[in-house]
């Protein structure tokens, strides 16, 4: 919501600010001077950034609780609004925050690198135009994990977690890269900067950038085969086309008489936890037309599993459209009824 862009945005601003305050303190020549590692100085700001992070979310918790009690709702769940805001959204945000630390890392002016992460953040939006569709290409994207009283999170927490932690590999080798262009002293030019990058690459940090790479390679091919090979990808426009092939597939059957449904019988099982559910059920067609009917077309979902008339039917399924085309070889009559039989079953999740 905007809240949420209300602390990616302060995320950004404050880590340029902490990346810049040596300079505008006039601190830089003691930063330079000082034994304390390179290394501290980044991990110190870094957390500093999380930190505040959580400040604001505490601040979303404590309006939360306080609409409550002016609403005379006093059914508090402390341990879900910790586990939502801590455990499931912060590391969203930690997530931008490793973009934001190699981005001011590269670029030492404070506005242009605001304007980068900006462009960044907002532009990833728009990038569907352009096909670019899949959360796997688009930097701290996935499916989001939401709660309800019904079935919690039910499976939408482990995917969620799995795009997390792919971006968090990615992550993990910008703080990697943001060491070796980290500025301290006097500010350099970009090739003394990229000198100095060769001279702090040694094998800790090579180690970390390769074994934050591998996290994101690992994790990004599962995901890969997951939403692409198992399950073959399909685009905007490739379904914008598929509906526009149905339409002028079956528009001449349109003044076909079909049979209408007349009595409903289903006895359904839901899995609200694990978000499955099975299912059986009976549909009672009559044929309330003057002519007799001798092919039904059946629009169904990928949860329908068997379909079956109480009397012979052939049928052509076209499995792209989803749409079975039964040819009955005894035709329903004017004011005569029939019965479909069906079972649903989603894939388990």
């Amino acid at each position: 919501g905007v809240f949420s862009m209300f602390i990616a945005l302060l995320s950004f601003i404050y880590t340029g600010l902490l990346m810049q305050r040596s300079d505008t303190t006039r601190m830089f020549q003691l930063e330079y001077a000082s034994s304390s590692r390179t290394w501290s100085f980044m991990l110190s700001k870094f957390m500093s950034v999380v930190f505040m992070q959580t400040i604001l979310l505490g601040v979303i918790m404590l309006t939360g609780i306080a609409i409550q009690i002016y609403k005379g709702f006093y059914n508090f769940e402390f341990d879900l609004y910790l586990f939502d805001l801590y455990g499931v959204k912060l590391i969203n945000y930690v997530v931008w925050s490793f973009l934001a630390f190699i981005i001011y890392s590269i670029i030492p002016n404070f506005y242009l690198g605001l304007f980068v992460l900006l462009a960044f953040a907002i532009g990833s939006n728009f990038l569907d135009f352009i096909g670019v569709e899949q959360s796997i290409y688009k930097y701290n994207d996935g499916p989001g994990a939401r709660y309800s009283d019904m079935s919690e999170y039910g499976v939408s927490l482990p995917r969620y977690y799995l795009y997390k932690l792919y971006w968090t590999g990615l992550g993990i080798f910008f703080l990697f890269a943001s060491y070796l262009f980290w500025r301290r002293g006097v500010r350099k030019s970009f090739a003394q900067t990229l000198k100095l990058a060769k001279t702090r690459l040694k094998l800790p940090v090579i180690g970390g950038m390769l074994a934050g790479l591998a996290m994101f390679f690992v994790l990004g091919g599962f995901i890969y085969n997951e939403t692409n090979v198992k399950e073959k990808y399909v685009s905007s426009k490739m379904s914008e086309q598929r509906i526009a092939d149905q339409e002028k597939t079956y528009k001449r059957y349109q003044s076909i008489p079909q049979p209408r449904i007349t009595d409903v019988s289903l006895n359904v099982d839901l899995y609200t936890k694990e978000r499955n559910i099975e299912g059986q059920g009976v549909y009672t067609l009559m044929n309330k037309t003057a002519f007799a009917i001798d092919t039904v077309f059946i629009n169904y979902s990928r949860m329908a599993k068997e379909m079956s008339f109480d009397r012979g039917a052939d049928y052509k399924d076209d499995t792209i459209a989803q749409v079975k085309l039964f040819g009955l070889e005894e035709s329903l009559l004017p004011g005569e009824e029939m019965l479909l039989t069906f079972e649903i079953k989603n894939k388990p999740n």
